[in-house]
């Protein structure tokens, strides 16, 4: 007699998620929205095929870390939420995949056509709900100093692409009040706290800027002259009359792991497509895209 063993076909964790910036752009205003997002992407962290079994309030406030009105509160917007679809009869939450929605069609210099998409990878790690509503503030405030960066390699000039333009390349200087409305806060003090975090964990240089003198009188041609950048500030010396002049503070990504979330993925590209899609242990299998 032969004793037959069936393996069970088990579904890895993916080691990173790959969330569209569109996604991110779309619900980091609303608070409520962003942290349906942050429950899905926690969903797909920690089961491999994106489906939550036996969904309970409990059960999502011990994945969250949070208590249990909030629990309440997000397994109610869960069921009635685009990002997620509920079966009633197994009790089963689906985290779903929005691939195709913010995957956009594009041609190479030799006129082929190809699928990609701009998105930010999201290391696979333990999150509490609080934790990861202010990492992805980070990774908002991340994707525009790299924006800029890519700007001063490349000489974008804030017009070379639509896309790069809306993602990449704002045509205003990096003042706290302008984070701010990038990153979907309110007040510029949060800002203030976010960029200290991240320069506390190595991830952000800031380069403070330094007063400069702009002219010897105040004369309405010097204000004028200056009133072209309108993110400066001009203060005026009351005993000299003096004006001078306050830029916006100049950031630099230091962790070389930062640079690399923020990526455009090529669908139909041969080195990606070779990697196949049956073999569970390569990294690149796990790029789950949704949103």
């Amino acid at each position: 007699m032969y004793r037959i063993h069936l393996k069970r076909l088990i579904v890895m964790k993916p080691k990173f998620v790959n969330i569209p910036l569109g996604l991110l752009h779309r619900e980091k205003a609303n608070k409520h929205s962003l942290e349906l997002l942050a429950m899905s992407i926690i969903i797909k962290h920690n089961y491999g095929d994106s489906l939550m079994p036996n969904v309970t309030a409990r059960g999502i406030a011990e994945l969250m870390h949070c208590g249990m009105t909030k629990a309440k509160e997000l397994f109610e917007a869960a069921k009635h939420s685009v990002l997620f679809r509920y079966n009633d009869a197994t009790g089963g939450l689906l985290a779903k995949n929005f691939k195709k929605k913010y995957t956009k069609c594009g041609v190479n210099r030799k006129g082929r056509g190809y699928f990609s998409l701009f998105a930010v990878k999201l290391d696979n790690r333990e999150y509490s709900l609080r934790g990861l509503l202010k990492e992805l503030r980070k990774l908002l405030l991340l994707n525009l100093v790299n924006g800029y960066e890519r700007k001063d390699k490349f000489n974008y000039n804030g017009v070379f692409n639509t896309d790069r333009t809306n993602l990449f390349v704002p045509e205003v200087a990096l003042t706290e009040e302008w984070i701010a409305k990038y990153v979907g806060v309110n007040h510029r003090n949060t800002v203030h706290r976010l960029v200290k975090e991240l320069e506390a964990e190595g991830r952000l240089k800031v380069t403070h800027s330094k007063m400069k003198f702009l002219s010897a009188c105040s004369s309405d041609e010097a204000m004028q002259g200056v009133m072209v950048a309108p993110h400066n500030v001009v203060l005026q010396d009351r005993k000299t009359g003096f004006l001078y002049t306050i830029e916006a503070n100049w950031y630099t990504i230091l962790a070389t792991a930062d640079k690399r979330r923020f990526t455009n993925i090529i669908f139909d590209n041969a080195k990606r497509l070779g990697k196949g899609r049956c073999n569970y242990q390569k990294q690149d299998d796990f790029d789950v895209i949704f949103g």
